[in-house]
């Protein structure tokens, strides 16, 4: 079961980048310029474009304002945004991990200041729980390379594990809801790899069915009140 689930984890990752790597666009000099066409090389130093006809153009990240890429989408007004993070989530609850690793994977449409689309990741809160959802971001330029950003996500925790149970009263443990509204910062350059970090609040709770003493089925949730921080990566 992990062996399948770290792998499904895996197919998703290399599916966000390998899709996000659509290389034509326009670029956006400087001096007023504006250049159609491929993208054959583009990282911190500069980047070189092929347009129609064949013609390769080299130009230093000084010369370069910004870079638009074109995805094949809603009139090429509609981008596609894949992002990976990792982080915690900080606080007190009434398990034993007090800052639990949260693994998270986004796969989103941009449409200008909105971007919209699904998550899937991997929690370890009081047992291995796969966050699967939606998100949802508005997204506005604060600095000349710098972008905030305010979002909401929201789902449910699918159970992976069997949580530690040493009296052997757990009969089921289905899992349960989440949301976690935050903010954070992108800090975009001419490159199509970003940094970004957030916070924000993170709700969450795990639902079981115990036997108690008396071997009668009882229900019990795990609330969670956390604090959430990640690090991570965006591509666009």
């Amino acid at each position: 079961m992990k062996k399948k689930l770290m792998l499904f984890l895996f197919s998703l990752l290399w599916c966000g980048v390998l899709l996000g790597q659509d290389s034509t666009g326009t670029v956006y000099l400087k001096s007023g310029s504006i250049i159609k066409g491929t993208l054959v090389e583009n990282n911190s130093v500069g980047l070189k474009i092929k347009i129609e006809g064949g013609s390769v153009f080299a130009f230093s990240a000084q010369e370069v304002e910004k870079i638009s890429y074109n995805n094949g989408l809603a009139g090429k007004e509609a981008t596609y945004a894949f992002s990976f993070s990792g982080g915690c989530l900080i606080g007190s609850s009434k398990n034993d991990k007090q800052t639990p690793l949260s693994l998270m994977m986004e796969h989103q449409i941009r449409v200008k200041s909105v971007s919209f689309g699904g998550l899937v990741g991997l929690e370890f809160l009081n047992e291995a729980v796969m966050p699967l959802g939606f998100s949802l971001k508005w997204i506005t330029p604060i600095a000349k390379n710098t972008e905030f950003f305010v979002g909401c996500s929201g789902g449910y925790l699918y159970s992976l594990e069997e949580p530690l149970d040493p009296y052997n009263q757990i009969k089921e443990h289905n899992g349960g809801s989440f949301v976690n509204p935050e903010i954070g910062v992108i800090f975009t350059s001419i490159s199509r790899t970003r940094l970004f970090v957030a916070t924000g609040y993170r709700y969450a709770e795990l639902h079981y069915v115990y036997n108690n003493w008396w071997y009668t089925e009882v229900d019990q949730d795990m609330y969670f009140d956390r604090f959430s921080v990640k690090f991570g990566l965006w591509f666009q």
